[in-house]
């Protein structure tokens, strides 16, 4: 009973925490930005349905809601300011951290995926081990699916997220290779296969599912990626900011909103 009460302590507690963010964010910023950035940084998506669809169309509808990939900046971003402030507590804390942000955003298929495969890539940073990627999603797949069952049978966003990882870690490295047209610099050669490979692997499945192809899903995501981590961090400094007072959110707010 004490643990139950416990959990439910901390749960009331994150949720709490996460209406503020909500709160202090859409005091600084107007809508729809405010309801991008919610959806961004903490999977609070309150944007109106043509706004909505008009992401959907260009294929980065995983942008508007807290996706894997955002997990994965989340931890990271832990990860490297815990080792710059707190060395000897960067993977207590940077662990704890996701595992709360998971809870937070309400542990949705895709975040519960990233969520465990960022928590296999911490410990096995922690302990000097090789990070394998692909047992790593097999066991996140695994847990998932013992867990909870139907998530294999009704849940396309658990079958999205899935699919996303499996062409990052295998179409991936096939496109790099011929890409030869691409420069290498500032990482766009990387980033250009990256989102091929993820868009190559769930296009089936979206054509199955909805029946649209994206024919900006490429150049947008292309496009749009690379400033996700900072709107992110931009955008958290906004909130926290915002607590202090609206004027003092707006310092960071400002160039949040240009690139929201």
């Amino acid at each position: 009973v004490t643990v139950l009460v416990t959990i439910e302590f901390l749960l009331r507690s994150l949720f709490k925490i996460k209406r503020r963010f909500v709160y202090s964010i859409r005091d600084v910023l107007p809508e729809p930005h405010a309801g991008l950035l919610s959806g961004i940084l903490l999977g609070a998506n309150a944007l109106p349905k043509e706004v909505t669809d008009n992401f959907r169309t260009a294929g980065l509808s995983h942008i508007v809601v807290l996706s894997g990939y955002n997990i994965t900046v989340v931890a990271e971003s832990l990860l490297v300011i815990m080792k710059i402030v707190f060395a000897k507590l960067a993977f207590g804390v940077s662990l704890v951290g996701v595992l709360f942000f998971v809870l937070m955003s309400g542990a949705g298929a895709s975040a519960i995926r990233a969520g465990i495969m960022a928590c296999i890539a911490l410990i096995g940073k922690q302990f000097n081990k090789t990070y394998d990627a692909s047992r790593a999603l097999m066991l996140a797949v695994w847990g998932m699916v013992f867990w909870n069952p139907f998530v294999l049978l009704y849940d396309p966003s658990f079958h999205l997220s899935v699919l996303a990882t499996i062409g990052v870690m295998y179409v991936t490295p096939v496109v790099f290779r011929y890409l030869t047209f691409i420069t290498d610099k500032y990482g766009f050669k990387e980033l250009s296969a990256t989102t091929l490979g993820a868009q190559i692997t769930v296009l089936p499945y979206i054509l199955y599912m909805s029946g649209n192809f994206g024919v900006f899903a490429f150049p947008a995501n292309f496009v749009v990626l690379p400033f996700v981590p900072l709107t992110m961090l931009l955008g958290f400094f906004t909130a926290v900011f915002g607590f202090i007072s609206r004027f003092a959110g707006l310092l960071p707010g400002i160039p949040t909103y240009l690139f929201l």
